[in-house]
């Protein structure tokens, strides 16, 4: 039994790895922090801490999901990974995420930024309008570049999530 569901496991990762546009996500890497400096982004390793914060993050993009639900635009699947970002000069990142912007859909979420006292319903939208709706950063309340403090309801915020719809390319 055992048997048979790893190679079924293989099997699916053989196609995807024959897909054109398959990437396998890196475990480090470089990149330009908002401020301009050098930082360095780290996926965690999957334990009870980063579960828990990715469980958080996946609550947001489910309830994203619904509501896209009733529209005529299919939400792909999102892979959500927890990472650690630190500065060359081992200063705190004021990055609070990524949104892929190319074929994949990933959002890259920072531990830290989960763990503050951030709208995260509002970091999640937005990153989900970089990687689902390939929107950068607009004149939008949701998606101006920064964390703008939104004061808004998790109802607001919905509607101003169903209104990215109107961007996507």
């Amino acid at each position: 039994m055992k048997q048979s569901i790893k190679k079924i496991l293989r099997v699916k990762l053989n196609e995807a790895k024959r897909r054109k546009n398959y990437k396998r996500p890196a475990k480090q890497w470089t990149t330009d922090d908002s401020s301009g400096k050098k930082a360095t982004v780290t996926n965690r390793k999957m334990c009870d801490d980063t579960y828990t914060l990715r469980k958080k993050v996946m609550n947001y993009v489910y309830r994203a999901r619904n509501l896209i639900r009733n529209t005529d635009f299919d939400f792909p699947r999102v892979t959500v990974r927890i990472v650690d970002i630190t500065l060359e000069d081992a200063e705190k990142s004021n990055t609070l995420g990524f949104g892929s912007m190319d074929d994949t859909v990933t959002i890259w979420i920072p531990a830290n930024a989960i763990c503050d006292r951030i709208n995260l319903q509002q970091l999640i939208y937005h990153e989900l309008g970089h990687a689902v709706f390939k929107i950068g950063h607009i004149n939008d309340p949701l998606m101006k570049q920064g964390q703008n403090s939104l004061n808004n309801s998790p109802e607001e915020l919905d509607k101003m999530f169903l209104n990215l719809i109107n961007y996507k390319k």
